[in-house]
């Protein structure tokens, strides 16, 4: 690891820059802009513009770890805890992208 001592910055530590502000001419994601989802707009970007974890030759090196690891935590988690309703109330499905329940759902882990 090379470090340098220019003037205000640490020798030590994470430096994270948002790419939305980088001069690479990325628009400003914080400013909203209706325009930006016109058509013409949209074939101007790249494929994987909005896609969180990109792709093409930009892919992030984390993305199937994560996606593996949205898989194994609740199996792990489920393996030494059980699950415990802390309201009386019925649960009542609701149909969106996947099945939800239709309010929230207190729970708590119980250790097995």
């Amino acid at each position: 690891m090379t470090t340098t001592s220019q003037p205000g910055t640490p020798s030590s530590g994470a430096i994270t820059c948002s790419i939305a502000i980088l001069p690479s001419g990325r628009m400003a994601m914080e400013r909203f802009d209706p325009e930006r989802f016109a058509p013409e707009q949209v074939a101007r970007r790249p494929r994987h513009y909005f896609l969180p974890f990109s792709g093409g030759q930009h892919i992030c090196i984390g993305n199937s770890f994560v996606l593996m690891e949205m898989q194994v935590m609740p199996a792990l988690v489920t393996q030494r805890y059980r699950l415990v309703s802390l309201s009386d109330q019925p649960v009542e499905p609701k149909t969106a992208l996947a099945l939800v329940p239709s309010t929230n759902l207190p729970m708590k882990l119980v250790k097995r």
